[in-house]
């Protein structure tokens, strides 16, 4: 007697719990798909293919792999996509087949990237031999957030140390697939991913620092860490950035978090009228002459969004005061204040006090606050000694405060901040920190430009060089990518 192996049963099985018109209708498109292999009618195939998608029986499956290495590439490119959608471990074993025994498919970057996103889309360990499969050779951008992503998608211990893994190697072309790996501009352009990942598999932000990171991991994670079941809850800006790759919901069965309403904190006063400005100036001076913190706190808070010259000078007082957690609310206040004479008092501090730049949560503020004036008096002070005091805090700030200026100046002095690198936050050589800045000034050259050139500064300066003679800038913003979006609306607090 014949024994019946395991595929057999698979099969079986599966025939058994469909629903009989159910399985007239996969035996119609199994007969479909066997037919359309046997042309040449590539329309034929596609269509056939693509019929196929995400259906679970094992002999469509089966057929539809065959599409793996037609001739065509639109069929190929629908058979990968159709195996990727299909939630069955003999898809996912076509597609790890196609990857380790398909060499001239390295040579292919589009290809190659989108087997290695649907491999990850199906999110299972054992996968994971595959994007730890010589990752940078032949590497390019998209192969390398393609390997980052599918990692990523994947809830095992294992996925975070191949993150950090990725991480830590240096050196070599990644175009000439040597010894020793990736160059410094890849690792640089893959950590903003590799940040992703991280913060998606463990539930905590490393942060905008890959060295950081790196010392965090092995300082304080690497023994700690554990996987949980379900993807955490994530900073927007990392989730977005996640749906903008998998093109899904980041949050599958449950609510996003409640995001933070943007805006003010101030109640904003434009045009008070005078009981309105007596009564704030009253507030602030009692609150100025007190010896407790907190009053002179809540009396900012409940004043400080009153648009008065009267006002503003004694939150210019405030500046000085001897507690740095009323500076810091004055600085506050003055930057969100829509008085003129507010962003003089900022510029006025910026100059005037010098050892600011020694306290970074202080003077990363005051940048800030100069920036959400949006005043092109303000280039000057943005890129006044850019390498003193610097921080990613700091440049970061210096970056969109530039960039929340609209005008040709500040698109030209982000150009020119370009040629002068990037700067190492804390230390004194400038190139280790490039690739850092080099994502923010995107995203500003972005929200004045609505011109994507990426990180890449020499298209950029290129870019301008051509084109700013005769360059004329809109005086309304241009739309952004999403992930781009919300981490400009939440560095500002204010919508885009």
């Amino acid at each position: 007697m014949r024994r019946l192996t395991i595929a057999t049963l698979t099969v079986l099985a599966a025939v058994l719990v469909l629903p009989a018109h159910a399985q007239d209708a996969n035996d119609a498109l199994e007969k479909r798909l066997k037919t359309a292999f046997r042309k040449t009618d590539e329309v034929e195939r596609l269509d056939a293919v693509k019929a196929a998608a995400g259906l679970k029986d094992p002999g469509i499956i089966q057929f539809v792999a065959k599409g793996l290495r037609d001739r065509s590439i639109s069929v190929r490119t629908a058979a990968i996509k159709a195996l990727g959608g299909t939630d069955h471990p003999d898809a996912l074993k076509a597609l790890h087949k196609l990857y380790f025994r398909d060499m001239p498919l390295r040579d292919d970057e589009e290809l190659l990237a989108l087997l290695l996103k649907e491999i990850g889309r199906h999110g299972d360990p054992s996968s994971l031999k595959v994007f730890a499969d010589k990752p940078f050779k032949g590497l390019t951008q998209e192969t390398g957030r393609a390997r980052i992503y599918g990692v990523t998608n994947i809830r095992d211990q294992r996925s975070v140390e191949l993150l950090f893994k990725a991480l830590q190697i240096a050196g070599g072309n990644p175009r000439r697939g040597g010894s020793r790996l990736v160059d410094s501009s890849y690792k640089g352009k893959f950590y903003p991913d590799i940040r992703v990942g991280i913060a998606v598999l463990t539930g905590r932000d490393p942060g905008r620092d890959r060295l950081e990171a790196s010392q965090w991991w092995v300082n304080e994670v690497k023994k700690k860490v554990k996987v949980e079941k379900d993807r955490p809850d994530v900073p927007e800006p990392l989730s977005a950035k996640w749906e903008a790759f998998w093109e899904e919901p980041y949050y599958v069965g449950r609510p996003a978090p409640k995001r933070q309403a943007l805006g003010s904190p101030y109640v904003i006063v434009e045009n008070p009228d005078a009981a309105t400005v007596k009564a704030a100036v009253k507030g602030l001076t009692e609150a100025h002459k007190s010896k407790d913190v907190d009053e002179r706190a809540v009396a900012i808070e409940e004043f400080g969004g009153v648009s008065s010259p009267a006002v503003t000078r004694l939150l210019g007082k405030a500046l000085r005061d001897r507690e740095k957690r009323i500076r810091l609310e004055a600085i506050d206040a003055l930057g969100w204040s829509h008085d003129k004479s507010a962003l003089k008092q900022l510029h006025r501090l910026y100059r005037r006090n010098k050892k600011l730049r020694d306290d970074e949560t202080e003077f990363t503020h005051l940048l800030k606050a100069i920036g959400r004036h949006r005043d092109k008096s303000s280039v000057d002070v943005l890129i006044d000694s850019p390498f003193k005091g610097l921080t990613i805090a700091t440049g970061q700030a210096r970056i969109f405060g530039i960039g929340n200026i609209r005008t040709k100046e500040a698109i030209a002095t982000l150009i020119q901040a370009m040629s002068l690198g990037g700067g190492n936050p804390r230390g004194n050589s400038r190139g280790a920190g490039e690739q850092r800045f080099m994502v923010d000034a995107r995203i500003a050259l972005l929200v004045l430009t609505g011109i994507d050139n990426g990180t890449d500064k020499d298209a950029w300066t290129q870019w301008w060089r051509k084109a700013k003679k005769k360059y004329k800038i809109s005086p309304d913003r241009p739309k952004l990518p999403k992930p781009d979006q919300v981490i400009w609306e939440n560095f500002w607090n204010e919508p885009y």
